[in-house]
């Protein structure tokens, strides 16, 4: 048997629920091994002192009609007594005050306030602002211009256009010239 096996079964083997052959195979190995044994001593430790904890048959009373008076005059949101921020607001702006959002709310504004130490004040200036981004929209601009006069389709059509223009202009022409 090995360390693992050993770690899987010492459950069974302080509750006694293992069968003898087992027994046999987990005490040998916990003879030889002092890192197993040490572990079903801490183990047999644990289950000694669960088992010296006093057991509690029932709550006590005043608790059990505490938590139903509680329960019970309210709306099962709040505990009792309505909130403030229910009274001042209603019912209507639950959601807000629910733990879920006010945490992610917070998370948002600490990791915004993070990332913001980061960057420098001057970035914040509204002319550097609004010269970044004309020239992002400049940019943009020149780089949508490249790239549809550099289509093979686009450079095709125009292509063709030229040539039909082209031969548009020469018959007529020539046609005028022969017609005299």
């Amino acid at each position: 048997m090995n360390c693992n096996e050993i770690e899987i079964l010492l459950a069974d083997y302080l509750d006694q629920s293992l069968a003898a052959n087992e027994v046999s195979a987990v005490e040998a190995h916990l003879s030889e091994c002092a890192a197993c044994r040490e572990l079903a001593q801490d183990a047999t430790l644990a289950v000694t002192f669960m088992g010296r904890a006093e057991s509690v048959d029932t709550a006590p009373s005043e608790l059990v009609n505490r938590i139903l008076f509680d329960v019970t005059s309210a709306d099962g949101h709040g505990l009792g007594k309505s909130r403030w921020s229910r009274r001042l607001f209603g019912s209507w702006m639950r959601p807000v005050f629910e733990p879920r959002l006010v945490m992610g709310m917070a998370m948002t504004a600490l990791s915004l306030g993070m990332m913001l130490n980061f960057v420098p004040a001057s970035r914040f200036n509204p002319a550097s602002v609004w010269t970044a981004t004309e020239d992002k929209v400049i940019r943009w601009w020149d780089e949508s211009v490249k790239f549809t006069q550099s289509v093979p389709m686009v450079v095709q059509v125009q292509s063709r256009y030229q040539e039909w223009s082209a031969e548009s202009e020469t018959p007529a022409s020539e046609s005028g010239e022969k017609q005299q």
